[in-house]
């Protein structure tokens, strides 16, 4: 397994003029596209730069993260299309012919701990109001037993960022373990364990998971839940680790218990089958806070164009009835829908 660290030599060495981008902390996206044009996001603004990547310094990039991931190299070949991580960004590319243009990558980058805004910050930037805050801290945070928070959005609405806002409020007393493919959240308590996914020694978020319950924690982070390990964090969920939280990908705090269905079944032992009312009682018992945030554009006075995060539902979960998840809604959305 190639290192870390050589990947990142590798990408600087070949392409040193993208070093001051990655050196920027305030710099959370570089995009290089078909062709070499290179794009970067700072503090919400996405602009073109001037640089302009030659074809095999792309491809020379591509090949070194896909040499670190076994399973984006086939027998000898790589994949068309590469996923990594290193020093805690996320990589994804591809190459010819996925994309007929030229091959392209994308860096998303996070916030040294020390510049991830607060809740106070969030609240000052209006990115959610205070008594946003003080209701999902009084139920997440405060509340005995505490509520499980979903935080729910489309691909860089935000959610990690809510989440280590609301990570900072969890008492110092508590025992907490995180699992994440990379290192993106920030918990502060002295009780703390991290773990991380580490697909060459195949070791999955599932198998952490499970794992976690052994660990004795208060309650259990999860950086984001995508497939397999979805039976096994609802199970965890409904074992008594109130307070409890992931993140997942969708465009409504509906949708987002329906995507927790679907990868829920999707994700059951081999040869098992639950009806579908029972896996919402399973679900509702073990999710009872849904946060949605949102991603849009705000134009500047001087026209340019500032990426926003607003937080758009505030949903609990009551239950099921007639087979139907019982919903009330704190922020958007109707009052009750059932």
């Amino acid at each position: 397994m190639i290192s870390q660290e050589l990947i990142s030599n590798t990408i600087l060495n070949n392409l040193p003029e993208l070093t001051d981008f990655f050196n920027d902390q305030l710099v959370t996206e570089i995009s290089v596209n078909p062709g070499g044009a290179v794009f970067v996001e700072k503090e919400g603004v996405i602009t073109q730069t001037a640089l302009v990547i030659k074809e095999p310094m792309i491809q020379i990039v591509l090949n070194a993260v896909a040499a670190s991931r076994n399973k984006d190299v086939i027998e000898g070949q790589v994949s068309s299309i590469v996923n990594g991580t290193f020093n805690s960004m996320r990589f994804a590319g591809a190459l010819q012919p996925v994309s007929p243009d030229g091959s392209f990558f994308t860096v998303r980058k996070h916030l040294p701990p020390e510049l991830r805004p607060t809740l106070d910050q969030l609240i000052e930037w209006e990115a959610l109001t205070h008594d946003d805050a003080q209701f999902i801290t009084e139920n997440f945070i405060n509340k005995n037993p505490a509520s499980n928070l979903i935080i729910v959005g489309a691909t860089g609405s935000g959610k990690t960022t809510y989440a280590n806002a609301f990570l900072k409020k969890i008492p110092h007393h508590q025992r907490v373990v995180t699992i994440e493919e990379v290192e993106e959240l920030q918990c502060q308590v002295p009780n703390l364990l991290r773990l991380l996914v580490n697909e060459q020694a195949k070791i999955s978020a599932r198998t952490l998971v499970q794992a976690t319950l052994r660990f004795r924690p208060d309650r259990v982070i999860i950086g984001e839940s995508r497939g397999d390990e979805t039976f096994d964090v609802i199970r965890l969920f409904n074992t008594g680790h109130a307070g409890s939280l992931t993140t997942i990908h969708a465009s409504s705090a509906k949708l987002g218990l329906d995507v927790i269905e679907m990868m829920y079944q999707m994700s059951l032992p081999d040869n098992a089958q639950i009806p579908t009312d029972v896996v919402r009682q399973y679900i509702a018992g073990a999710v009872q806070l849904i946060l949605y945030v949102d991603r849009s554009y705000q134009t500047l006075p001087d026209g340019t164009q500032k990426s926003i995060r607003t937080v758009k539902e505030i949903v609990e979960v009551e239950g099921v009835k007639n087979g139907n998840y019982v919903l009330k809604y704190f922020k958007g959305g109707p009052k009750n829908e059932a």
